[in-house]
């Protein structure tokens, strides 16, 4: 055997190996493929660790005021409406992609995240539910939170009596036959206990996304202005 066809199957010998290990490789991930689909509620985290400053954001969504001239007293267990801050702060949040955030809901808010792009004029206000105040427009909306009229209510241990802290009725919009669907007017009440919680939304893909409150009255154009919404922006 000359030097020159000994080099050459050594050659042959590297590219074949190579080859080969390619195929295993592709091979492994079709079989991890494979694996999954058969059984799809293995916890498998496919988007892997996120660290770093961008992993996770928190934003307040409504909040009671600390008011040395209005004094502020929830005890026991008291939401009134009329003293809750109906903003997101901050306004915006950055995130990478497969981050979380953190929305810390305080009062009679129903969280709703709308696709990226999304802007608060896209929203129809108006396609609301029977009960005439929340919301219910599903175009691109991605996801929604947990609904606070189904929440814990007042109960007669924790009276909600003592103004400015009794109960709010919550009144429908004008009845309005053109809406999508139509409204009819009608009135709605909420006896508004303890609705305070946390919701954790991951965000798997890059975008800016809209969040908003969906009652009516803490969404609603006047002129041309929003209140409760805010942007997550989600990086790469």
């Amino acid at each position: 055997m000359t030097k020159t066809t000994s080099r050459r199957d050594l050659i042959k010998a590297a590219a074949v190996g190579s080859v080969a290990a390619g195929l295993g490789l592709k091979s492994h991930a079709v079989t991890r493929a494979e694996e999954a689909a058969q059984n799809p509620n293995d916890h498998e985290h496919h988007l892997g660790p996120v660290d770093g400053p961008y992993a996770s954001a928190t934003v307040s969504f409504g909040a009671f005021p600390a008011d040395p001239d209005n004094i502020m007293d929830r005890s026991p267990n008291r939401s009134p409406n009329n003293r809750n801050v109906h903003l997101l702060i901050p306004h915006e949040v950055t995130i990478k992609e497969g981050g979380t955030v953190n929305f810390l809901i305080t009062g009679f808010h129903w969280l709703a995240i709308y696709d990226d792009g999304t802007l608060p004029s896209d929203i129809t206000v108006d396609y609301v539910n029977a009960s005439g105040f929340l919301i219910d427009d599903p175009n691109r909306r991605i996801y929604r939170g947990l609904n606070p009229g189904s929440l814990n209510l007042l109960t007669p241990d924790q009276p909600n009596l003592v103004a400015p802290f009794a109960p709010v009725v919550l009144q429908a919009i004008p009845a309005n036959p053109g809406a999508t669907p139509p409204t009819t007017g009608t009135l709605a009440q909420y006896l508004l206990g303890v609705r305070d919680r946390t919701e954790v939304v991951a965000f798997p893909k890059r975008g800016r996304y809209l969040a908003i409150c969906l009652v009516r009255p803490h969404f609603s154009p006047a002129p041309g202005q929003f209140d409760m919404f805010g942007h997550i922006k989600v990086i790469p």
